[in-house]
């Protein structure tokens, strides 16, 4: 709707009308045609897998790194518990202010 039929009413402005739904509709059509095309929707999708492929990248390093995380700390627990077993190390040397029967440290 233009201004001047808003302010001056019905009869004022000399403008041809255009339905919405058909205006709508036209614009669609233009998209479709012009933008949406076969090249520029072929296009968008090799930029999104380039951009997912990165990301899967980016998220492959960060499970790397904890998985390395994640085995340095088994090792450490199996050589403690190793330690444990043979004797080599008594729980009260680990940690003197805990005994085995698991009473916890005073502040």
């Amino acid at each position: 709707m233009c201004g001047t039929l808003q302010k001056k009413g019905t009869g004022s402005c000399p403008s041809a009308y255009t339905r919405k739904d058909k205006l709508e509709q036209a614009v669609i059509r233009k998209i479709k045609d012009h933008i949406l095309t076969y090249e520029n929707l072929k296009e968008l999708v090799s930029l999104v897998n380039e951009e997912m492929d990165a990301a899967a990248g980016d998220y492959q390093e960060r499970l790397n790194v904890i998985s390395s995380e994640i085995d340095n700390v088994n090792q450490r627990l199996e050589r403690l518990y190793d330690a444990l077993e043979t004797g080599s190390l008594q729980l009260a040397d680990r940690h003197p202010e805990s005994s085995v029967s698991g009473n916890v440290r005073s502040s």
